[in-house]
């Protein structure tokens, strides 16, 4: 959220400062405001484009999640033979691994490509 506001900021900046330098006739400096406008409008754009489909990713990702660890709980109530019982951890590994990752990342300046459901999540044991 802290990016798409800065990127509002800096747009809005550079449309007064733009307009300010073509009214005292500044044409270069003009030129780099609009300029400026323009790549920080396409930046805005494309991440407003992006975000619901990274949010959709991460929602699939969760989904993936929650079927592991439903997995593994299941598998552990049958005796496993050892082979099986190292594929579980290493499927343990994964998702925790995963997790850790995306509840990391939900806490930094890219929150809002995260669902906050993540924090909700607990590793598999």
């Amino acid at each position: 959220m802290t990016i798409i506001i800065f990127l509002i900021i800096t747009i809005l900046a550079s449309i007064i400062l733009g307009t300010y330098c073509a009214e005292k006739r500044q044409s270069e400096l003009s030129d780099l405001f609009s300029f400026s406008f323009l790549a920080l409008s396409a930046t805005l754009l494309i991440s407003l484009v992006l975000l619901p489909i990274k949010q959709s990713s991460i929602r699939s990702e969760i989904a993936e999640f929650l079927a592991t660890k439903n997995s593994v709980e299941s598998a552990r109530l049958d005796k496993n033979l050892a082979y099986e019982s190292i594929m579980i951890t290493k499927e343990i590994i994964e998702a925790n691994k995963w997790l850790a990752k995306r509840q990391y990342w939900n806490e930094t300046l890219f929150d809002i490509w995260i669902p906050d459901k993540v924090m909700e999540l607990k590793p598999i044991k």
